[in-house]
């Protein structure tokens, strides 16, 4: 198998490289498929064409890779069509393992991050509630969904370090088996806006509705 040569890695985090950890723990995925297991994947879904050119862009900048774009039918609703960006490099998939694991149950946040700067903290958090979070302005709340309530514990420590106060409660989803981290309060959803926030200007807006009430 012919090796497509990435970019030396640094051992410092760049805030490129921690936006891909972060998405490859949410609405990413990062695995090896093929009879003789010899294709290896890194691929991004979204519905936001936004995050998929950041997506592509941060893999050239951490790795020097060509991602490529494309749709495919949804498997539970056939007439809903999917956008992914992907890669296919084994150099990457290595060098990203160092950061895993990646699996809904099973991923974790990464020493490295939780142990870096604010700045860094901050920019995984956000990348992370746009992936997988909520605005609720009816129940003026923030939520963060996840079936891994030991990871979730981990983010909400690390929204300590902002002084956002979180509560992790279970029961959601139609199998009971969601938990979600929930920001409540004036104070906290202000400096939840403040320090993180969302990308996305929607969540942004419904986010500084809530503050304003």
């Amino acid at each position: 198998m012919r090796l497509n040569k990435i970019k030396p890695q640094s051992s410092k985090l760049t805030l490129a490289k921690v936006r891909l950890i972060a998405r490859l723990k949410g609405d990413g995925s990062i695995y090896v498929s093929g009879r003789k297991k010899t294709n290896y994947f890194i691929k991004y879904e979204s519905n936001n064409l936004a995050e998929l050119k950041q997506f592509a862009n941060d893999l050239k900048k951490v790795y020097g890779l060509r991602p490529k774009f494309t749709t495919y039918r949804s498997g539970i609703n056939p007439r809903k069509f999917l956008k992914v960006v992907y890669v296919r490099s084994k150099l990457a998939y290595e060098d990203l393992q160092k950061y895993g694991p990646f699996t809904s149950r099973e991923w974790r946040v990464p020493s490295c991050i939780k142990e870096a700067s604010r700045r860094i903290q901050a920019e995984f958090l956000r990348i992370f509630f746009e992936d997988e979070g909520t605005v609720n302005v009816k129940g003026k709340e923030v939520r963060l969904y996840s079936i891994n309530k030991v990871g979730l514990e981990e983010i909400r420590k690390m929204l300590r370090n902002f002084r956002i106060i979180a509560k992790i409660r279970g029961g959601f989803g139609q199998k009971r088996n969601v938990y979600a981290i929930i920001i409540r309060g004036k104070n906290n959803l202000s400096l939840f806006k403040k320090f993180i926030g969302f990308r996305s200007k929607r969540k942004n807006k419904k986010l500084e509705k809530i503050i304003r009430k």
